[in-house]
C-alpha cells in the first residue's frame, strides 16, 4: 500500500505557454514528488488534459481544475496526484478556483473484504483467538481538504 503523501508545490509560473516552461514545471513536480500542485499566472486561455500531462506528468492527467487567463493575465491550475487524492468538488469563480480533495488511500471495498475475511476466520476457530496487525483502516478516516487558488 502506498503511504499517505502530501507534498504541496505552489508557484507563480509567469506563463505556461511555452514548451520549455512546461518542461521546467514538470521537472520540478517530478523532482519534488509533489502530490498537490497549485500554479498561478498560467496566462493560458485553454488548459486541457494534454497541457496538464505535458506540464505536470501523467499522475495529474485526470484530477485537475483550472481558472482561465483573461487575455495575457492571470490563470490558475490546481492538480492532484490521483494516486493520493481526487477532486470531489470544485468551484470556479471570476478570480479564484476552489477544490475539495479526498484521499484515495484506503479503498473502502478492500477494507470490507478484509473485515469479511476476518469474520470467516473467526467463524472457523471455536477457541479464543488473537489478531495482530496494522489496522489503519480502523482509526484513519478519509481526509478532505479544501484549497482555494486565486489567479488574478
Amino acid at each position: 500500500m502506498i503511504d499517505q503523501r502530501c507534498v504541496f508545490l505552489d508557484w507563480n509560473v509567469s506563463g505556461l505557454n511555452g514548451a520549455a516552461r512546461r518542461k521546467v514545471v514538470r521537472d520540478l513536480a517530478q523532482d519534488t514528488r509533489a502530490s498537490i500542485l497549485c500554479l498561478q499566472g498560467t496566462k493560458m486561455q485553454l488548459i486541457d488534459r494534454g497541457v496538464v500531462v505535458e506540464s505536470l506528468g501523467q499522475r495529474f492527467a485526470e484530477q485537475f481544475v483550472y481558472l482561465l487567463a483573461v487575455g495575457t493575465r492571470g490563470g490558475a491550475l490546481l492538480a492532484v496526484d490521483e494516486s493520493y487524492y481526487k477532486i470531489v468538488k470544485f468551484d470556479v469563480r471570476e478570480y479564484s478556483v476552489s477544490a475539495q480533495l479526498q484521499s484515495t488511500m484506503g479503498d473502502d471495498q478492500a477494507k470490507l473484504r478484509f473485515l469479511q475475511e476476518l469474520r470467516i476466520i473467526r467463524n472457523s476457530i471455536p477457541e479464543k483467538w488473537l489478531v495482530i496487525g496494522d489496522f489503519n483502516l480502523i482509526y484513519k478516516r478519509k481526509t478532505r481538504v479544501t484549497l482555494t487558488l486565486t489567479g488574478a
